[in-house]
């Protein structure tokens, strides 16, 4: 028996709470420093990921595998407010990472907070 599978076919863009109409991203990271450095600036990119998290915009994140950068799910009103937060990111201030920002709109899901 195969597991439920949940279509989401938005009529409007994804509405967060607080009434923001919000796009959804994919937020690709990629090393470009040594994972010393990478490793030296984890503590404070998880503080970063934390805020961005307590704030609604961040969904999933996590590291690439292999390990070669990272790979954020997040919601925004519009990608200039979503690069205004990327370039707060310590691995990118440090340029220990460069991003790519992948704007999307999600037709199927089975994860019931997106």
């Amino acid at each position: 028996m195969r597991d439920a599978v949940v279509y989401w076919v938005p009529k409007a863009p994804h509405r967060r709470r607080r009434g923001r109409t919000d796009t959804v991203f994919l937020i690709l990271l990629d090393y470009v420093a040594p994972l010393a450095e990478i490793d030296r600036l984890l503590p404070e990119h998880r503080a970063y990921l934390e805020r961005n998290y307590d704030a609604g915009r961040f969904l999933m994140s996590g590291p690439r595998e292999p390990r070669t950068g990272g790979v954020i799910l997040a919601t925004a009103n519009d990608r200039a407010e979503l690069v205004a937060v990327v370039e707060t990111d310590p691995f990118v201030t440090s340029q220990a990472a460069t991003y790519e920002i992948v704007e999307f709109t999600p037709t199927r899901s089975e994860v019931s907070r997106v």
